[in-house]
């Protein structure tokens, strides 16, 4: 499992006291959004926060790529209003990511996702 491998490399890093930036906890995600791991994705952001790493939308849009592998569109969504919430811009990745998370075909639902 890819996403364990990423997280216990994580874990070695912070025994070793070698700083958690953006960059780090980036690469991490996308390793885990990659592999499909929802949990380990939106724990990573959970840590950002506790360690006060500034997220940017890539951070957010790997959560919703996670989400992608498993077609959660309700999950997908949770990460868009983060997006939102956090006062960060949308665009065409987030987009491409979250219309990755609908049922294969669905049209009408993508062209009313990118009317939203």
């Amino acid at each position: 499992h890819d996403s364990a491998r990423v997280l216990n490399t994580l874990d070695q890093m912070r025994a070793e006291g070698m700083p958690m930036n953006r960059i780090v906890y980036g690469a991490a995600m996308a390793a885990c959004a990659k592999s499909g791991d929802k949990e380990s994705t939106w724990n990573l952001l959970r840590s950002m926060d506790a360690d006060g790493v500034e997220v940017d939308v890539g951070n957010l849009t790997s959560l919703i790529v996670s989400c992608a592998r498993s077609k959660d569109e309700a999950l997908a969504r949770e990460a868009l209003a983060e997006i939102s919430k956090r006062g960060l811009p949308l665009d065409s990745i987030v987009y491409t990511a979250l219309i990755g998370c609908l049922p294969d075909g669905d049209v009408d639902k993508a062209m009313a996702l990118l009317g939203e």
